[in-house]
């Protein structure tokens, strides 16, 4: 009879703890703290609800993978030297430097020009003056030079009879006009020349014309 009994509690102990597993089976299954209406709802549903999350946090994995995968292909730039940044740096200083000596002495030729721009043909003193050339001739250039706008043109006769051929002397910021006045007679006098002032006769106003042999 004893041995009935106790044969009979330990199968009730192990149906008992057979019964307790199963049911902790399906607690880490579905969730230990689930709510107490999801678990109302029908297994089913549960189970489609945890496969659609299982599929939603694979999907982030992937996502997170590809992106990973894409920022190490890309090609990673090298660094260059310190030395050599710091070469570059000079020569780009020493570029920037020539370029300002350049433009500096490029302010300097033009200065003249935006100041002669200032002049026109008649408010310009020209004087024409006889190196050398026939006797008339630096007055036949003179009235040329009136035709052509140089109203305050004169004609005189220079210091020395021995000059060589036609050259309008400049003074000072009036390169420009000098130039246009020879383009001017070019095709009176096609060997026409410029030069820059030096003497105090080829200073003695704005363009001096001296005609030489």
């Amino acid at each position: 009879m004893e041995n009935k009994y106790f044969r009979k509690k330990i199968e009730t102990r192990e149906v008992a703890e057979s019964d307790a597993s199963q049911k902790s089976i399906e607690e880490i299954y579905l969730g230990k703290f689930e709510s107490q209406s999801f678990k109302k709802r029908p297994l089913a549903q549960r189970v489609f609800v945890y496969s659609l999350a299982t599929v939603l946090f694979l999907g982030l994995v992937a996502i997170g993978f590809w992106i990973y995968l894409k920022s190490a292909n890309k090609p990673q730039i090298q660094e260059k030297p310190s030395i050599a940044l710091a070469t570059e740096s000079l020569l780009e200083k020493d570029n920037s430097i020539t370029e300002q000596k350049e433009n500096s002495s490029q302010k300097e030729e033009i200065k003249g020009d935006e100041l002669t721009a200032k002049k026109s043909p008649a408010e310009l003193k020209v004087t024409v003056l006889n190196g050398g050339v026939v006797s008339g001739g630096a007055g036949k250039m003179k009235e040329a030079l009136v035709e052509k706008g140089y109203e305050k043109a004169e004609a005189d006769n220079a210091m020395a009879r021995n000059h060589p051929g036609e050259v309008v002397y400049y003074s000072d910021e009036f390169s420009l006009s000098a130039k246009t006045l020879a383009e001017a007679m070019k095709e009176l006098y096609p060997n026409i020349e410029i030069k820059e002032a030096q003497s105090t006769e080829e200073k003695s106003a704005d363009l001096v014309v001296i005609m030489g042999k």
